[in-house]
């Protein structure tokens, strides 16, 4: 038995296809966000958990940075870095370190971060639990750990049932609720 085709959509799913499907959603709850914490210090250390094509990141880098700050961008998908990456090309001296990183098995050090942002990231992980632990582990004693994400998501069944339908080949399996 082969394996099912997957649309071009789906494999080729990068920031820009998630820019068009969703606007400027993550964009405006990050800017809410650092508008509402207290600021940043030259030593805050940062990480942005599941940084997408990098809403948070480029909503920090759009403030008045104290020096010294440093910024963790971590995703699982590639294509989402790739992107983050080209945007931070043209500020090669901006603090920003990206990496592939599973918001569920964070490796970094306990006590790492001053601040850590999970913008929109649960919704997809298969370790919520796991997930917040590690966010928990990271953080330095006081530090602040911001979680967004959505109080419903009416759409969710119809993201999976399309999800079903294209890559599994039908409604044998579909999902309900």
């Amino acid at each position: 038995m082969t394996a099912p085709l997957k649309p071009k959509q789906a494999v080729d799913f990068d920031g820009a296809l998630l820019q068009e499907l969703q606007g400027d959603v993550s964009d405006s709850i990050a800017q809410q966000l650092l508008e509402e914490l207290p600021p940043l210090t030259v030593a805050s250390v940062v990480h942005d958990n599941g940084c997408g094509p990098g809403a948070v990141t480029m909503a920090i880098m759009g403030t008045n940075l104290p020096t010294g700050l440093e910024i963790h961008a971590t995703d699982v998908n590639p294509m989402f870095l790739a992107q983050l990456q080209a945007n931070l090309a043209d500020n090669p001296s901006w603090p920003v370190k990206v990496e592939i990183m599973d918001a569920c098995n964070l490796t970094f050090a306990d006590n790492t971060f001053d601040l850590a942002f999970t913008n929109f990231v649960f919704a997809g992980l298969s370790d919520d639990v796991g997930a917040a632990s590690h966010i928990l582990r990271t953080l330095k004693p006081g530090g602040i750990g911001v979680i967004a994400g959505w109080a419903e998501m009416p759409w969710q069944v119809a993201l999976k049932n399309a999800l079903q339908d294209t890559w599994y080949g039908g409604a044998n399996g579909a999902f309900s609720e």
